[in-house]
């Protein structure tokens, strides 16, 4: 009876196993138009499944996809919002028998991720318009959504692609290889990985709570140069809010909206612009610190109780930032200290220090015609000016200081850390 018994169970699972084998021995390159519908049908956007496509139960369920695309939204730049050389995808046995889908990993390989701005201000990633007319297929997919996690997806060589219809910018992000933890398709997420930037190495952590319809997000971001000390961190949250004008609030218009607190430190200013190829200047070796509030939309960004120090020069204003043609910026700041001295000896190389260098003085004016002296002080126009030299990056900042008493006047009142009467323009 035992011998029956051990019989009849080897008998089932080889049934078993040649059941679940099963569907790798089927060509599934003849099923790719019904699987690119039931993705399309829960997207809204038209998919291409050029490559093979793989599926298999044993020994991991797996699903592969080689050679895939997904179309961007109707009237953008670009004509696919992802493309793929390789998607491989391997489910955790266990829980899909349970009814649940737990993602061991996917693996992207060199995928092309378009984020794209639309003329309107939506965002090409905004599905919820493409899916309006088949209301029964979005609550399906979102279903879907929420029953899925992930243990790790690992993104190799890709690309991201960053477009502003409206203004014309874009950016790319290159040699994208990272990799990411997920609750769910919606998140949390944590993110680990490195890019080029303008061919500059970056490394990256991103971590955020979950995505949740008409919902703030927390955000925290870190980037640092991988050839440098400085880094640049973000903590605060990011909700869909309005477009905002420079100079007020950025919630102003429709769009993504990110508000929090921006750092960024480092401990040779001269090196981060050298790293990213804005020129540079020995002057500027010198550590740096910025502390801001920031808000931002696609189309304009604000800093308010900006604080920025270099070396022992420190300042304190605001800020603000608008896309368009042209890019439009203003900064207001007050400088607690600027020894004017320091920084022209800084930007004069081989000149000899500041502190004992001496300004010039005009020599005295011929006497008048009629015989009459000439005053000892200066017109207005023959008053000697102070001018910052330009500063890397191609933009240029220029400060005329005018003493109202004398040339030593000016230099030994920026030294003591008062200001003289001074325009600036940048």
């Amino acid at each position: 009876m035992k011998k029956i018994v051990i019989a009849i169970l080897a008998v089932l699972a080889v049934l078993a196993g040649a059941l679940l084998g099963l569907p790798s021995l089927v060509d599934w390159n003849g099923y790719r138009a019904q699987i690119a519908e039931r993705v399309a049908a829960a997207t809204g956007r038209a998919v291409e499944l050029k490559g093979d496509v793989g599926l298999s139960i044993l020994p991991t369920p797996a699903f592969t996809v080689r050679d895939a695309r997904l179309a961007n939204a109707p009237g953008a730049a670009e004509a696919d919002m992802v493309r793929l050389k390789k998607l491989d995808v391997r489910i955790a046995l266990g829980p899909l028998l349970g009814g649940r889908v737990q993602v061991e990993s996917i693996a992207l390989v060199e995928p092309t991720v378009v984020v794209e701005v639309l003329p309107d201000g939506r965002l090409n990633w905004d599905l919820s318009a493409d899916r309006a007319d088949s209301r029964g297929t979005g609550r399906q997919a979102d279903a879907i959504v929420s029953s899925v996690s992930f243990d790790q997806v690992s993104i190799d060589s890709g690309t991201i692609l960053y477009r502003d219809d409206r203004s014309g910018r874009i950016e790319r992000l290159e040699n994208v290889n990272a990799r990411i933890v997920a609750g769910s398709l919606t998140g949390p997420f944590q993110v680990q990985g490195t890019f080029t930037l303008r061919s500059t190495p970056v490394r990256t952590e991103i971590t955020t709570g979950r995505f949740t319809e008409g919902a703030a997000v927390p955000l925290r971001v870190s980037l640092g140069l991988q050839d440098s000390d400085a880094t640049l961190r973000f903590a605060g949250i990011i909700a869909q809010g309005n477009n905002g004008q420079a100079g007020a609030p950025a919630a102003s218009g429709g769009g993504p909206r990110a508000q929090g607190d921006l750092r960024a430190e480092g401990g040779d200013l001269n090196r981060v612009l050298a790293v990213i190829g804005a020129g540079g200047s020995p002057a500027l070796a010198q550590p740096f610190n910025l502390r801001t509030a920031m808000e931002a939309t696609t189309a304009a960004a604000s800093f308010s109780n900006l604080e920025v120090q270099l070396g022992d020069t420190r300042a304190s204003g605001s800020a603000s930032l608008r896309n368009g043609t042209p890019t439009r910026a203003e900064l207001t700041l007050a400088l607690n200290r600027l020894d004017i001295d320091a920084w022209r000896g800084r930007f004069s190389t081989g000149a000899p220090a500041a502190a004992d260098a001496q300004p010039s003085v005009p020599p005295p004016a011929p006497p008048a015609a009629d015989g009459t002296p000439a005053s000892a002080e200066p017109t207005r126009a023959d008053r000697p000016s102070i001018r910052v030299p330009e500063l890397p990056g191609g933009s240029t900042s220029s400060s005329t200081c005018r003493p109202t008493a004398s040339p030593t006047t000016a230099a030994s009142s920026a030294r003591a850390g008062s200001r003289p009467p001074c325009r600036a323009a940048v």
